[in-house]
């Protein structure tokens, strides 16, 4: 265990420009060019980013403190960006359990 705690912390994120565009691909306006499986591992990539945004938030707030300028201002579209994710997560779950018994009926 001590040797596994002494191991240098390697990232194991994709980077953000390919998360972004393969993201984008995935959720085409037309619900017959979704590939689900496809869009399903984009939310997890969307997952990844939000995360690593507010590490970096975080990181930043040590690094220059929290009464910096620049800071104030991250951390309040930080809360717009929030709200925004949250907003699209639920939308996702509820066309999910619309779109569900749909794809059941028809045999999907």
């Amino acid at each position: 265990m001590e040797h596994l705690q002494n191991l240098p912390v390697q990232p194991c994120t994709l980077p953000p420009v390919f998360l972004t565009t393969f993201i984008k691909k995935c959720f085409p306006e037309s619900l017959n060019d979704v590939d689900f499986d496809q869009a399903l591992t984009a939310l997890d990539y969307l997952r990844d980013l939000e995360v690593r945004r507010k590490k970096e938030l975080d990181k930043a707030i040590r690094v220059r403190g929290q009464h910096d300028a620049k800071i104030v201002q991250m951390r309040s579209r930080s809360i717009r960006l929030d709200h925004l994710y949250a907003k699209a997560l639920v939308g996702i779950r509820r066309w999910v359990s619309f779109l569900a018994p749909l794809l059941r009926q028809a045999g999907v």
